[in-house]
C-alpha cells in the first residue's frame, strides 16, 4: 500500500512569510515542489501554465489562451491587484519582461521557473524588470522539516532518520509503502533511478534548450562511479 504524504515545509513557510511583497521569482531544479507549495500557500492566486508552445492554461477558466490574449487579461489583473501565479514563465516571449516594466504589478505577483540562469538574468543588475522582484530559492526538502513531518509515520528513531536521509529528494515519496523496510526500500529507489535520473536530467536539458547526449550520461556515471581526473573519464 502507498502512503500519501503531504510535506509540509515549515522552514520555507517561514521565509516567504518574512517576505512583506509578494512579489517573487521562485526558482530552483525541477521537481523539488515548487509548484506544490506556492499553489498551496496561496491557493486564492490566479494560475497560469506557460505550456512549451507558448500557449497559456488559465487553470480557473481552463482555456487555453494565446500570448497576446494572456497578455490583455494580466494588464486587467494587474489593474485589480489581483495575485498572480505564471508558472514556467520562462517560456514566454522575451518581451514578456518589457511589458512587465511598462506594467508593473501593483499587487502580488509570483514567477516559477526551473531555468536557473534566467532566473539569475530577471534577478541581476541588467533586468528590465530589476526591483520589481525577489529571489525565492526552492531546494529539497529541509532537514527539520522531513524529521518532523516522517515521524508521523514512522516510529523507530533508526528508521526515521535513515528515510529521511533519502525522502529529502521529493521524487522518491511515491515509493514509500505502508510497510516500511529501510533496505528494502533503497533497494527500490536504486532501481527506479535508473530511468528516473536520465529522465530528470534530459527534462532539465530539454530546458536549457539543449539534448542530454549519451556523452553526458557517461561522464555523469563515471564521476558517480569515483572517477575525478580527466583521463580517467574519458576512458
Amino acid at each position: 500500500m502507498i502512503i500519501v504524504i503531504i510535506i509540509k515545509r515549515y522552514s520555507d513557510i517561514e521565509r516567504i512569510n518574512n517576505i512583506t511583497v509578494k512579489k517573487l521569482i521562485v526558482y530552483g531544479r525541477r521537481k523539488v515542489g515548487k509548484t506544490f507549495f506556492i499553489k498551496r500557500v496561496f491557493p486564492n492566486a490566479r494560475y497560469f501554465f506557460v505550456k512549451r508552445n507558448q500557449e497559456i492554461l488559465d487553470e480557473e477558466t481552463g482555456r487555453i489562451l494565446s500570448y497576446d490574449a494572456f497578455i490583455t487579461l494580466l494588464h486587467d489583473l494587474i489593474k485589480r491587484r489581483e495575485m498572480v501565479i505564471i508558472d514556467e514563465f520562462h517560456r514566454l516571449p522575451e518581451d514578456f519582461g518589457d511589458f512587465i516594466h511598462t506594467n508593473p504589478p501593483q499587487g502580488e505577483m509570483i514567477l516559477i521557473t526551473s531555468t536557473l540562469h534566467l532566473a539569475r538574468r530577471y534577478l541581476g543588475t541588467n533586468s528590465p524588470i530589476l526591483g520589481y522582484f525577489t529571489g525565492f530559492r526552492m531546494d529539497i526538502i529541509d532537514e527539520r522539516d522531513i524529521i518532523l513531518n516522517l515521524s508521523n509515520y514512522i516510529s523507530s528513531p533508526d528508521t526515521l532518520l535513515e528515510f529521511s536521509v533519502f525522502l529529502r529528494e521529493p521524487l522518491l515519496l511515491q515509493f514509500l509503502k505502508q510497510e516500511i523496510d529501510p533496505r528494502r526500500f533503497s533497494t527500490t529507489i536504486v532501481d527506479m533511478s535508473k530511468t528516473i535520473v536520465p529522465a530528470l536530467l534530459g527534462e532539465i536539458f530539454q530546458e536549457e534548450d539543449r539534448k542530454f547526449l549519451r556523452i553526458y550520461e557517461g561522464i555523469l556515471g563515471a564521476i558517480a562511479d569515483g572517477k575525478n581526473r580527466l583521463g580517467e573519464i574519458v576512458n
